[in-house]
């Protein structure tokens, strides 16, 4: 009883320790627990936390069920001919041949791509049930909550904390937890207890566990991100003096086979593709920088499907062209006189309703259907926080030929809630040509055409 009120204390993400942070993802997932918005909250989950999303932005498989219903299926427990669907009347008859779409041609997407990545921050991971401790590196169930009555470890978090960690990728050697002070040095042996005793004894019960990783990453707000690896099992535990000279408890994790690619090796895979692509990938590439130097960072043009090169015949536009006669707002009127930089008394933020529209580290604070930055008519200076859209594109992307969706977008870093991306740029032109353009065939893009969500 007493390890559950423990246990109970070290997940209260609303005070203790985490709330003196005043984090603002710690206050957001506050808020959430507080009206039950945390996920696989009530029933918690030992193995994999369904739910994972595609991350090549093409459609992946998540499940399957094996009912028999068709005649070519064959199943050998751990090896499965599974039928696609399609092609059947209403008596389960196969009537007419079954074609590559829908289910089919995400199964056959998701066995070339094999990829499934999961990228978050720490307290993003207690709000999806991955993981629950806000600051702990070992998660696990009490013994209340446990079947079997017996504590058992659910998640563990390798981010290098102790000296004695090896990580091999497939194979751990996770230190386990206690005797360090605030400076995390190892200054008293460690003792089996708490999420020792759990790792110990779940060894035995040959449990699954999810391993995530801990990574340094600049676009973060903390500088941190977290990837989930897949499942493990601990197959040893010993007690021996570390580094530090003081007795530490270390167990061995294996990671099960015929799981899809780490998200860690993914997210360096992307790291060196930033850097070195050449080295990451030897072809495919169309051109290196397709916006001729226009935009803060390169932007790669990738195709390694077809010898499609469109958009090469196309002009890259960085940012927004007024043809004649079309009025163009930004040219009239004067801006704010703030030389040393904008208050809340600034008339670019009072025209925001009295407030900046972004905060110091240029993300939106709230969704609006209109913002107004200060421009080249004020007079403040460079830094100021009510300029973000037109200091450009911060995050590296590129544009590659998808099988399903033909010339897409994708980003080559992560990119920060209410971050801005880049502006959606194009020719502005009157209603008279406009019919002209449509007249010979061109297609045109209605800004106010867009669905409401466009504008929250």
């Amino acid at each position: 009883m007493e390890d559950d009120k423990r246990r109970e204390a070290a997940i209260n993400v609303g005070g203790g320790a985490l709330g003196l942070r005043a984090r603002g993802d710690s206050k957001a997932a506050s808020v959430m627990k507080d009206r039950g918005l945390w996920l696989n909250r009530d029933k918690r989950i030992v193995g994999a936390i369904p739910g994972s999303q595609s991350s090549n932005k093409e459609s992946i498989v998540t499940s399957v069920i094996v009912s028999g219903g068709y005649k070519d299926d064959k199943d050998a427990g751990n090896v499965i001919v599974y039928t696609g669907h399609g092609g059947q009347d209403k008596q389960s008859r196969q009537v007419v041949h079954q074609k590559l779409e829908g289910g089919n041609l995400v199964m056959e997407r998701s066995m070339h791509y094999r990829i499934e990545v999961r990228v978050i921050r720490r307290m993003e991971l207690c709000v999806v049930g991955m993981h629950r401790q806000a600051q702990a590196g070992i998660d696990y169930l009490t013994s209340s909550q446990s079947s079997n009555k017996e504590s058992i470890v659910t998640s563990v978090i390798v981010s290098g904390g102790y000296k004695d960690d090896k990580d091999a990728g497939n194979v751990i050697v996770y230190t386990g937890h206690g005797g360090q002070d605030k400076q995390s040095r190892q200054v008293v042996h460690q003792k089996l207890e708490g999420g020792n005793l759990v790792m110990e004894r779940s060894m035995h019960y040959r449990i699954e566990v999810r391993v995530i990783r801990r990574f340094k990453y600049e676009g973060s707000a903390s500088g941190k991100v977290y990837v989930y690896d897949g499942l493990y099992k601990i197959v040893e535990a010993w007690f021996e003096v570390g580094k530090s000279g003081f007795g530490v408890f270390k167990f061995k994790l294996v990671r099960i086979v015929n799981q899809v690619e780490m998200g860690s090796a993914v997210l360096k895979f992307v790291n060196t593709l930033r850097a070195r692509p050449l080295e990451a990938r030897l072809v495919g590439y169309v051109s290196f920088d397709i916006s001729m130097k226009k935009e803060n960072v390169l932007v790669f043009l990738f195709n390694d499907i077809d010898n499609n090169h469109e958009p090469m015949y196309y002009e890259y536009l960085a940012t927004t062209i007024f043809s004649q006669f079309v009025n163009h707002l930004g040219v009239k009127g004067g801006g704010c006189s703030y030389v040393s930089g904008c208050t809340l008394d600034c008339l670019c933020a009072k025209k925001n309703g009295g407030e900046f529209a972004y905060d110091a580290n240029g993300l939106l604070v709230r969704g609006k259907p209109l913002i107004f930055e200060c421009g080249p008519h004020c007079r403040c200076p460079p830094g100021c926080q009510n300029q973000v859209s037109q200091k450009g594109v911060r995050n590296m992307f590129e544009v590659f030929r998808s099988r399903e969706m033909g010339w897409v977008v994708r980003s080559l870093e992560l990119i920060q809630a209410s971050s801005f991306i880049r502006e959606y740029t194009g020719v502005v032109l009157t209603r008279d040509q406009a019919k002209l353009f449509t007249m010979n065939g061109d297609a045109l893009v209605y800004p106010n055409r867009f669905r409401k969500r466009w504008a929250e």
